[in-house]
């Protein structure tokens, strides 16, 4: 395990993705420069999970997955690049490039991230993010 479920609050904002960086979720970064990016569209502000072009990702459709189903999952029906809605009632799977950024962990990583709540007033999401080192 790369590291157990981390709940992570990301201030969600309808003119700019906030990233999250999955090989360090507690760095919630708005330039970017994550792995991942959650966005709201203005006008209906329905969210969005957007993975870099780099990161695999599939969806499970329920909150409770093993990481042998997400791994499944990524590999029989994966989105690729393209957002995908967040919804609260779904799992998550990522999966990081195998030649990580400069800095980073050698190895893919397994991320499941699920939904914890949705706070309009705030105007953040608390995610949940567990991971898993792949094995070579």
């Amino acid at each position: 395990m790369r590291y157990s479920a981390t709940a992570l609050t990301v201030p969600i904002s309808d003119v700019a993705p906030q990233a999250i960086n999955l090989m360090q979720p507690f760095a919630a970064a708005g330039d970017g420069g994550g792995a991942v990016s959650i966005s709201a569209i203005p006008d209906t502000g329905d969210l969005f999970l957007e993975p870099a072009a780099d990161v695999t990702a599939a969806t499970v459709d329920t909150d409770k997955v093993t990481p042998g189903e997400c791994a499944k999952a990524i590999r029989d029906d994966a989105s690729g690049d393209a957002p995908l809605e967040l919804r609260d009632d779904r799992t998550y799977c990522l999966l990081t490039p195998e030649k990580p950024a400069a800095g980073e962990p050698d190895g893919q990583t397994l991320v499941q991230l699920t939904v914890g709540g949705q706070d309009e007033t705030a105007g953040e999401i608390t995610v949940h993010l567990t991971a898993w080192d792949m094995a070579r």
